[in-house]
């Protein structure tokens, strides 16, 4: 009985340590799409339920060399770090501004945002914030967008105005229909007060929830302006 415990937890751990891997990579920088919608902090505190089991069940065994583990796992990391920088920059950059008038622009990068991500722009207590540039769908068909967050905003696809929603407590989405390909993508986000904050993100047709919008900005490259996995969790694009 000890055995199989031991054999289960050890296989279990392996699985939750690789559901764990996928989870983070779809965070800053990577931005990678999972084939199956996994959270970090799930996954997390299941490996470490996991290793306890298969401590207190397992046996002593004979050393193994740790150099080649290593070596593998640098060259790894190695090759990854050169397909980011290859790739170059994804999401969108966000222009913000208040009633003084324009502030600046953050770095590109999914449609997730804090009040907190704006301190080094020192806005007012009115604040204007802006998103545009190129988002990629994988496929044609109906997507459920949403939003959430603190403010009025505003979503356009091609021009055409899919989601308008505002509140302090914000909770919207809308179907729209989008083809396979890039469209130009616009958000515009009021916030009268502090706190500034929208999420947004889209649900795949047949699919799950995407995740927080990581979008990508034409000419930036070719990465979808919001990372979709199919769970998921666009970042229109967890």
């Amino acid at each position: 009985m000890r055995r199989l415990a031991s054999v289960l937890s050890r296989g279990g751990l392996a699985v939750a340590v690789a559901l764990l891997a996928l989870a983070i990579l779809r965070w800053r920088p990577v931005y990678a799409e999972p084939p199956w919608d996994v959270r970090a902090m799930p996954m997390a505190g299941a490996a470490v339920l996991l290793a306890i089991v298969a401590a207190l069940t397992g046996r002593p065994r004979r050393h193994r060399p740790l150099k080649p583990i290593l070596i593998a796992l640098a060259a790894v990391a190695a090759a990854l770090a050169a397909v980011i920088a290859l790739r170059g920059p994804g999401g969108l950059a966000v222009a913000a501004a208040d009633q003084r008038g324009p502030l600046g622009a953050l770095p590109p990068g999914p449609i997730d945002l804090l009040g907190g991500d704006l301190r080094s722009l020192a806005p007012g207590r009115r604040v204007t914030l802006r998103w545009e540039g190129e988002l990629r769908a994988p496929e044609t068909g109906t997507y459920r967008l949403w939003a959430t967050g603190r403010g009025d905003v505003r979503v356009a696809l091609d021009g055409q105005v899919v989601l308008v929603a505002a509140g302090d407590v914000l909770r919207a989405g809308a179907d729209a229909p989008i083809g396979r390909g890039p469209h130009r993508l616009q958000v515009h986000l009021d916030r009268v007060g502090p706190g500034p904050r929208l999420r947004l993100g889209w649900t795949r047709p047949r699919n799950g929830q995407a995740v927080a919008a990581a979008a990508s900005a034409a000419g930036s490259s070719s990465w979808i302006a919001m990372a979709s996995s199919r769970r998921v969790s666009a970042r229109i694009w967890r």
